[in-house]
């Protein structure tokens, strides 16, 4: 201002008065100098100015702005320190660093708090889970110069790993279940991979089976398939019962044909597991093979019977038919 009403001053005097050459160039050297400080001031103490703006109030400030804060932090350092004076709000940055130092400290202490709750790694469980997690992202959200003072990290680090394992044998199992067909779709083959998942899920700990999510869904199948297990035990013992009336090897004619061809069919139709349940089944395959023979005696006879009907009759017979008969 003081410049400016020099200029003004000295504009507003007539030419006939004579100002000293050396007044002059200081005036013009000083209004150099205040042009080139204004041109600073507009490329270098706006932006931290209006940096400084934009971060939080000091009540408001998080461990999660610290990066900000030292990004602006940056950029003051980087004035030249004529400019640094002209920065108006640098009070409000240095209050928010004290903080921010205060917070880094609190931030420490809580990490390294949670982590010493935890076990031995060895005993890790999944009620751990929560704290592991918070102390992981309390580790994350510290500034790189504050992580170096997390004396127990490797602690962390040890129940992470051992969180892991614990969380993969948790999705083995899920994944061995969602594999499985759905329940209106399940059959008696799917038996063994029912049987096989519920061994792997009662391998859990009783920690871990609660957070088995689609659990019920093996339930649920196992119930399906109880109920076709029940369903092929009843197919099998029909088929059993229906060889049992087919009649006796000594008591066998053509005629019982149908009755063991259909008992045939019907055990042809059975599972593996269910043909093993048909205890009689060595009787059908007897019954079988005598009617096999008894056909084959029948063709025979019905051939006799052919023969004997070409014959004359009685009341007709002469000597020569003799070689005929």
């Amino acid at each position: 201002v003081a410049i400016q009403e020099a200029r003004i001053a000295y504009d507003s005097l007539p030419s006939a008065i004579d100002i000293p050459i050396a007044a002059y160039d200081k005036l013009v050297k000083l209004e150099e100098e205040l042009s080139l400080l204004i041109g600073s001031f507009k490329e270098s103490v706006l932006p931290v100015e209006t940096a400084i703006n934009n971060l939080p109030e000091v009540d408001l400030l998080t461990i999660e702005d610290i990066g900000l804060i030292n990004a602006t932090v940056a950029k003051y350092d980087l004035l030249n320190f004529n400019l640094k004076p002209y920065v108006t709000n640098y009070e409000k940055l240095q209050k928010l660093q004290k903080k921010a130092s205060q917070l880094v400290f609190e931030s420490i202490e809580k990490v390294e708090g949670l982590i010493t709750t935890l076990p031995q790694a060895s005993k890790i469980t999944l009620k751990d889970q929560e704290v592991i997690k918070t102390a992981r992202e309390g580790y994350d959200n510290l500034p790189a110069n504050a992580k170096v003072a997390i004396a127990n990290l490797t602690t962390l680090e040890a129940a992470e790993k051992q969180l892991e394992k614990l969380l993969e044998g948790i999705l083995k199992v899920e994944n061995l279940i969602s594999a499985l067909p759905q329940v209106s779709k399940v059959a008696v083959t799917d038996e063994n991979r029912i049987k096989a998942t519920r061994e792997a899920y009662n391998k859990l700990s009783e920690d871990e089976k609660p957070a088995i999510n689609n659990y019920q869904t093996l339930v649920e199948l196992e119930k399906k398939l109880t109920e076709l297990l029940k369903g092929k035990d009843e197919t099998a013992e029909k088929v059993k019962t229906t060889i049992a009336k087919l009649p006796e090897l000594s008591e066998l004619k053509t005629t019982n044909k149908s009755a063991i061809t259909a008992a045939r069919t019907a055990y042809n139709k059975l599972t593996d597991e269910q043909k093993k349940a048909v205890s009689n089944f060595d009787k059908l395959e007897k019954l079988e093979a005598k009617l096999v023979e008894l056909e084959s005696e029948q063709k025979k006879a019905q051939t006799v019977i052919t023969q004997i009907k070409a014959l004359p009759r009685v009341t007709a017979l002469a000597i020569k038919d003799k070689d005929k008969i």
